[in-house]
């Protein structure tokens, strides 16, 4: 499948994710009793390094954030800043959630945007980041995640 046709498939399973997701809290529900976490720590392995992330709410279910990753092999390091919106409610005890980020590297041939979907579940996650350029394949992060 070529790429420009990839893209609008991906944002066709995002739009259907957002809508089939049954209707957020409601304004009666007591703000103590919804599940709402400050963020997120996580890490995970890239190579033979530990990588790290870390997720701050900004607004009820929109968080932000950034992972630093370090690659011996060509001796690179990436940042990645990047958006999510995590859905209002868990799916069998999953959470998933989408958005889009930049990846930033210290040589200047890694740098793209990307789309990320991912999930959470109890101290896992795993996230697929989707990069906005030709010829790229997925890249995959699945490690364990801290709420605080």
């Amino acid at each position: 499948m070529k790429k420009h046709t990839r893209i609008p498939l991906l944002f066709l399973v995002v739009f259907l994710f957002l809508v089939l997701t049954p209707a957020s809290v409601s304004a009666s529900e007591n703000k103590s009793q919804a599940k709402e976490t400050s963020g997120f720590l996580q890490l995970y392995k890239t190579e033979n390094n530990l990588a790290s992330g870390l997720k701050l709410r900004l607004w009820r279910n929109l968080h932000t954030g950034a992972n630093i990753e370090y690659y011996a092999s060509n001796r690179d390091t990436k940042l990645h800043l990047t958006g999510i919106y995590l859905l209002p409610h868990e799916f069998i005890f999953f959470r998933f959630y989408g958005g889009a980020g930049y990846q930033f590297s210290r040589k200047k041939d890694g740098e793209f945007p990307y789309l990320v979907l991912g999930s959470h579940y109890v101290f896992l996650f795993s996230e697929v980041l989707y990069p906005w350029k030709d010829e790229a394949a997925p890249l995959v992060r699945f490690g364990f995640s801290f709420d605080f």
